[in-house]
């Protein structure tokens, strides 16, 4: 008994195996490109590149890159808070002469500077967001969202590996 793909690859020769033949290639290349490096790890540059595919008028696209740099260098900076939270917190744990005010003193501190750091965001998020029209936002949404998301794992992960 023949499979579904066999059985279309032998009524229609032509099309079904140049299909074939295209959706392999076609893996084969992307895959490549993963393997060798032809696509980019910083998922900021690829929502970089988003823009300048999709924005064709250059002072809105040079405002959202610039605001892309922004949203960038504050979750860098909210990366940095969390680690030194984390390694003051452990700090904390490991002394025995800790109280309950050293542990409420430092979230305190931590939360004061993550939730500056979240209206900078905010405000970064708005601004880019200000720059793209209804069809462009349409694209560019999505792949914020991944890029921004992206970002911050790859950063809270290299946090942990340093922990």
């Amino acid at each position: 008994m023949s499979t579904p793909c066999e059985t279309g690859l032998n009524r229609r020769p032509g099309k079904a195996r140049i299909s074939c033949l295209a959706i392999g290639l076609a893996a084969l290349f992307l895959g490549g490109c993963e393997l060798f490096g032809g696509g980019s790890d910083d998922p900021m540059e690829e929502l970089r590149d988003q823009i300048r595919s999709s924005v064709s008028d250059a002072d809105r696209s040079r405002a959202m890159l610039e605001s892309v740099d922004d949203i960038d260098a504050l979750l860098v900076e909210s990366a940095a808070v969390m680690r030194d939270a984390a390694s003051r917190e452990r700090i904390l744990f490991l002394h025995y002469d800790s109280t309950r005010e050293d542990y409420a003193a430092l979230f305190s501190e931590a939360r004061e500077q993550r939730m500056e750091l979240q209206k900078k965001l905010l405000a970064a998020h708005l601004d880019f967001k200000s720059h793209a029209t209804a069809e462009e936002w349409e694209t560019l949404s999505p792949a914020q969202a991944n890029a921004v998301s992206s970002r911050l794992a790859g950063l809270l992960g290299e946090a942990l590996e340093r922990g």
